[in-house]
């Protein structure tokens, strides 16, 4: 059984902070565009959905940059001093970042601890979940991934859903879908017009990437996996569903299994694809510029780059322990085994396993944003 936390918070498993302790800190800044400004200009009071601000540091009209864990004693010791150990940047003009007033933001984020009760979910189907994502500034400029948790699909304990989004081109459409996918799957189950789960995945695939291109999604595109966890009968499944080359493995048994499929353009199969439909595949790329061969968005080159998911479905044996969602920014530098073997070395940390994987990454060299989800299907006592 796993609690979570206020539905506006998608990181407060990790972080609930004391926020009055920040009153007194050196003022913050966010960047503009990554928060949704419900009251006046200049203060955020709800960020966005699934999206968790960058956050700097003003001194003497330098930005520094928070790249941390997101535990409270890592915010106090940068903020208390930790920053002046950064380069920092010049602090660029509004609206490049919006500055915080601290006093102000710290009684809302307690007003929205009252009003939220700590414990608004209850998953039957996962033990814990931890989540971590990196904007690898030394590399990127903006952070283009995002991420989804849902305990309770449709308020239902029985299901638990997530996904995480690899954008490129821009994060148009990876917040595009990771605000829309899990509805679509909803409503699709709710139908009763599709016959199984697997359907009603690629349905939702389909529909979401195809109600996108309404939007002013520019000429971005994201890669997605999600993973379903559902009580069907008595037993426990797992379902998963990928398209681009956000990946999910599953440990059980002792084994890492890789439960979605790589789509590549470098990948014969789908290079035989392409070219069938009259494109063709040149350094590896998609009509020389995509990557990745399936993903959703990209909608100028939607006639070679399709957005239908590869679908699984495994029933999970007693043996199952645990399931690592995450983005190419980890799977190209780490494999597989690699990862399940950095989960079970940090199980007693629970929530900051998937921060592990994430800090390996960077310390193997990843150049991407990066982005893990690891979700427990029991107790770690219980592992073998």
């Amino acid at each position: 059984m796993i609690e979570f936390y206020a539905s506006w918070c998608t990181q407060c498993d990790l972080f609930v902070p004391t926020w009055n302790d920040l009153v007194s800190a050196a003022p913050l800044a966010i960047r503009f565009g990554e928060v949704d400004i419900m009251e006046e200009r200049g203060v955020t009071t709800r960020f966005k959905v699934q999206q968790y601000p960058t956050l700097y540091l003003i001194d003497n009209g330098r930005a520094y940059e928070y790249t941390g864990m997101r535990e409270l004693g890592d915010l106090l010791e940068f903020v208390n001093g930790g920053y002046k150990q950064e380069e920092g940047i010049v602090m660029p003009p509004p609206p490049f970042m919006l500055m915080v007033n601290l006093e102000k933001y710290a009684s809302k984020m307690n007003e929205w601890m009252q009003a939220h009760p700590l414990v608004v979910a209850q998953s039957h189907q996962v033990s814990f979940v931890s989540q971590a994502e990196r904007k690898n500034a030394r590399f990127q400029r903006y952070m283009e991934d995002t991420h989804v948790v849902i305990p309770c699909l449709d308020s239902d304990p029985d299901v638990f859903y997530s996904s995480v989004f690899d954008g490129h081109g821009g994060r148009e459409t990876a917040d595009y879908v990771s605000q829309n996918l899990h509805l679509n799957l909803i409503n699709a189950q709710n139908s009763g017009e599709l016959q199984s789960t697997e359907e009603c995945l690629e349905y939702a695939y389909y529909f979401t990437d195809m109600e996108s291109k309404k939007g002013d999604m520019k000429n971005s595109g994201c890669t997605g996996v999600t993973v379903l966890v559902r009580n069907e009968d008595g037993k426990r499944v797992l379902y998963s569903a990928n398209a681009g080359d956000s990946r999910a493995v599953l440990y059980s048994g002792g084994k890492a299994t890789r439960i979605s499929y790589d789509h590549k353009a470098s990948d014969p199969a789908e290079e035989k694809r392409i070219v069938d439909l009259g494109g063709f595949v040149m350094n590896k790329r998609v009509l020389g510029i995509l990557a990745v061969s399936r993903s959703f968005g990209d909608h100028s080159y939607k006639r070679y780059v399709t957005v239908r998911p590869f679908v699984q479905r495994v029933e999970l044996s007693s043996d199952a322990e645990f399931v690592v969602l995450g983005c190419d920014g980890v799977f190209d530098v780490l494999q597989d085994e690699d990862v399940c073997r950095i989960v079970r070395e940090n199980r007693q940390e629970g929530a900051s396993c998937a921060e592990r994987i994430v800090q390996e990454a960077v310390d193997q060299g990843s150049t991407d944003n990066i982005t893990a989800v690891v979700v427990g299907l029991k107790p770690v006592e219980a592992w073998s």
